[in-house]
């Protein structure tokens, strides 16, 4: 993981949002440690560790799979940027719960369950319809499932006070 790290240094760069370029610099060469391991024998510090979204991205360059992630401040889905969506790996993913903001479980979800939308930013328009867009068509109906779960929050009548959608 290390090394495809290095290998797309400009791309997990430029994939932090907060900071100047000095201090996206700087967290990139903490979760590249964080990867790698610290020289010697110090401990990691549980907030460098596994930071997503940078090693949502990584975990599909580097297992040519699907990673959906889900957490109370942010799910969404990855996807390989680089590999193509082949046979044999078109159903390989890896579903990750991020749980009281320090611990990471893996899910066993059915084929049925919504899914959280694809991670995108405006300025990612080159890798959004490429051979993403291939490994995602497997799970649109999934998304739509949890798009439409998320315009029910925004629903202004109260179903459970009598009130009705006409």
């Amino acid at each position: 993981m290390a090394a495809r790290l290095e290998k797309g240094k400009e791309f997990y760069i430029s994939m932090m949002l907060e900071g100047s370029m000095e201090d996206k610099k700087a967290t990139f060469k903490e979760l590249l440690t964080s990867v790698k391991g610290p020289e010697g024998n110090a401990a990691i510090k549980w907030e460098h560790w596994l930071r997503m979204p940078e090693c949502g991205h990584l975990f599909t360059d580097m297992w040519s799979c699907v990673v959906h992630f889900f957490s109370k401040e942010l799910s969404v889905a990855f996807a390989p940027k680089h590999a193509v969506c082949v046979e044999k790996l078109k159903y390989r993913r890896i579903f990750m719960d991020l749980v009281d903001n320090n611990h990471f479980i893996g899910l066993q979800l059915n084929k049925e369950c919504p899914l959280p939308p694809l991670c995108r930013f405006s300025f990612w328009e080159e890798f959004i319809f490429n051979k993403r867009k291939e490994w995602m068509k497997l799970y649109e109906d999934n998304m739509h499932l949890w798009n439409a779960l998320d315009e029910s929050k925004e629903c202004p009548i109260d179903l459970t006070k009598g009130g009705s959608i006409d």
